[in-house]
C-alpha cells in the first residue's frame, strides 16, 4: 500500500495501520498531518533526522509500541497550546 499504509481504510472499525517499519528519518520518519482518519502506528523504530514521528491536527489516532531516537522529539509544549492523547485501544 502507498505511504507505509500496510491495511485499512481510514475508519473506526478498519483504521489505517503503519506496522513493523525501521526508518531512517530524513527529515521526519513519520508525518501524519490534518486527518480525522483512523490510523493506528504499531511496532515502528525510527531513528536518527530531526523528528521520528510528527502529528499535527490529529484526531483518532493511536501510536503504540513504537520507538523514536529523532534529535527534535520531546514532549508536548503545553504553554504554546500542544497537547499528546494517545491512548491504548484494548
Amino acid at each position: 500500500m502507498a505511504n507505509g499504509v500496510r491495511s485499512g481504510v481510514g475508519i473506526a472499525s478498519d483504521p489505517y495501520v503503519i506496522s513493523n517499519w525501521q526508518i531512517e528519518a530524513t527529515p521526519n520518519g513519520i508525518t501524519i498531518v490534518n486527518t480525522s482518519s483512523y490510523f493506528t502506528v504499531q511496532g515502528v523504530n525510527v531513528y536518527s533526522g530531526l523528528r521520528g514521528i510528527y502529528l499535527y491536527n490529529v484526531t483518532n489516532g493511536i501510536v503504540q509500541a513504537s520507538k523514536s531516537q529523532a534529535l527534535r522529539d520531546r514532549p508536548p509544549n503545553r504553554s504554546r497550546g500542544e497537547s499528546w492523547s494517545l491512548t491504548a485501544r484494548r
